[in-house]
């Protein structure tokens, strides 16, 4: 390790940095850490490869920049030496000096290439664009606008946008009967590009022809940003969406053979029972998504094993197919009204078992999400954000890890509604949920509590970590510019956090950390505060709720 890191890089990169821009390199670099196709380590040698080989380039002529990217190189190579894998401030320490570089060098640097972050294209000027936050980076997103045809081609050759915005014009034959610009430019993609159209109109006829040319999204100019917003979370979340988990229960294994292959093909999580009297046991480890079943089976039929599966809450609204040669209209409908969805006769072509399982896996993740999240914020509603604090509990005490659970709340808030309204504050409350969304783990559990509260669960994170990752988005946050009414305001949030370590139950914990966050407010706000454990850890495993 040790020749690896005083090692200088090698002639080819350095010649290759020397043939490209600063903010190539940079981008490189970010694109790297978000790999996460790639274990730590090797994201962390990588990176810091790249580093080096900037730092000795010959490209940083600022002084800044340069003291800058030496700093990194250094943090770098300290954390490889230590050998150990990095706790989640070290992770987002790593973060945020990459981002502030490229926050800090941006003015001076050429367009780049844009990787790892959700990016949105833009054809032509837009009314209204200007309008978006320039935080729009820290926040996680990529935001370019091109100026014509010719360079969005250009640019968009390599990587697929997430989202491209553009006149309904732009999808219809030119008055020659040429090929329209966006015909043109999704012919050959093995995967098109999502559209939103822009409109001066917002007539019923308008928004006809952007469905019809294959829009995902239709924006009346000027544009909305919060809209634009939300719609380009939805559709990042749905191409990053976890594979459909489905359980097939059938007694005969040639059909379930077969159908466990046809939607294993389709990138499908599949396991199969064919014993109908042990499926409650892969039903509670899988959680599945769907439940497909045969209705004749022995020992217990499909009707009976529903009905048994419907007495669970927790699957209640768990969506089970039958799949079956019964060919009786009666009988399929009397089996329906014992808690299945639809019923699939015996044959079935690949293409409608693919099509049935996919639309009501799609629709129960649908209503699922209804139940389980907040409408404004996407975040885990308060029902579900303690059920999983429970199970995080759990399992931290079965794997002797630590756990620290936070409460956030934003300082002066009604003031934001007073003065700028409850839209001004709702885009506020939005806006703090993108950044815990964008800065903190994947592991990590973050939930809107109730009005200006947030909540999150960081597994396997000790107190003192925990608080040195909420003091950095304290900060970032403090930092962050909110338009309300044409005005960039800046607001602050305090912080409580107590540590399941010193407290079994769940809504102990939870007092505990509102118990700091009260500590917080009344020592001044905008400051994130532990809870002081008792002498004892605290045991209350009969209390409720």
């Amino acid at each position: 390790m040790a020749t690896l890191l005083q090692a200088a890089p090698s002639p080819a990169l350095a010649t290759a940095l020397t043939r490209t821009t600063i903010e190539d390199a940079l981008w490189s670099m970010i694109s790297t850490w978000l790999d996460e196709s790639r274990d730590e380590r090797t994201c962390l040698r990588v990176l810091h490869q790249k580093c080096l080989a900037l730092c000795t380039s010959g490209l940083l002529g600022k002084d800044l920049a340069k003291q800058q990217v030496e700093s990194l190189e250094l943090r770098l190579r300290e954390l490889l030496l230590r050998g150990q894998r990095l706790n989640l401030q070290e992770h987002m320490g790593v973060s945020d000096i990459l981002l502030g570089l490229r926050h800090d060098l941006s003015p001076a640097l050429a367009w780049e290439e844009p990787q790892g972050l959700p990016w949105v294209c833009f054809l032509g000027p837009v009314e209204g664009l200007e309008s978006i936050p320039d935080h729009a980076l820290a926040s996680g997103y990529r935001i370019d606008i091109f100026p014509d045809e010719a360079s969005l081609v250009a640019r968009t050759a390599r990587r697929t946008p997430d989202l491209l915005c553009l006149d309904l014009s732009h999808a219809f034959p030119g008055p020659d009967g040429s090929a329209s610009f966006l015909s043109r430019l999704q012919a050959g993609r093995s995967h098109p590009i999502p559209v939103a159209f822009l409109s001066d109109r917002a007539d019923l006829d308008a928004r006809l022809a952007a469905l019809r040319a294959g829009g995902v999204a239709f924006f009346p100019s000027p544009i909305n940003v919060r809209a634009l917003t939300e719609k380009l979370e939805h559709l990042v979340r749905r191409a990053h969406q976890e594979p459909f988990r489905i359980l097939i229960v059938e007694d005969e294994p040639i059909s379930a053979a077969f159908c466990s292959r046809i939607l294993e093909a389709q990138g499908m999580e599949v396991v199969t029972v064919t014993d109908p009297l042990k499926a409650m046991q892969p039903l509670v480890e899988l959680r599945p998504d769907l439940v497909l079943m045969d209705l004749h089976m022995p020992g217990c039929s499909g009707e009976e094993l529903a009905s048994v599966i419907r007495q669970e809450d927790a699957f209640v609204g768990l969506p089970i197919v039958y799949l079956s040669a019964e060919r009786n209209r009666e009988h399929q409908l009397a089996a329906l009204n014992l808690g299945a969805e639809d019923f699939v006769t015996k044959p079935v072509s690949p293409s409608h078992l693919v099509s049935i399982v996919t639309t009501r896996v799609l629709r129960g993740r649908q209503l699922r999400s209804l139940m389980e999240r907040d409408r404004l914020t996407g975040l885990l509603n308060y029902a579900s954000l303690k059920e999983h604090l429970r199970r995080e509990i759990g399992r931290a005490e079965r794997s002797h890890a630590p756990l620290t659970y936070a409460m956030i709340d934003l300082d002066h808030f009604k003031q934001v509604n007073d003065a700028h309204g409850h839209p001004a504050g709702d885009s506020v409350l939005v806006n703090l949920a993108r950044l815990l969304q964008r800065r903190l783990r994947r592991t990590d559990i973050i939930g809107r509590y109730g009005g200006e509260e947030f909540a999150v669960i960081l597994p396997e994170t000790s107190l003192e970590e925990a608080r040195g990752v909420m003091e950095d988005l304290r900060q970032s946050f403090q930092d962050l510019p909110h338009l309300l009414d044409g005005e960039a305001v800046h607001l602050t949030f305090s912080c409580g956090l107590a540590a399941a370590e010193d407290f079994s139950h769940p809504m102990m914990l939870i007092r505990a950390a509102d118990a700091a966050l009260y500590e917080a407010k009344g020592a001044g706000r905008n400051r994130v505060v532990c809870h002081r454990a008792p002498a004892t850890p605290v045991r209350l495993a009969s209390a409720q709720g």
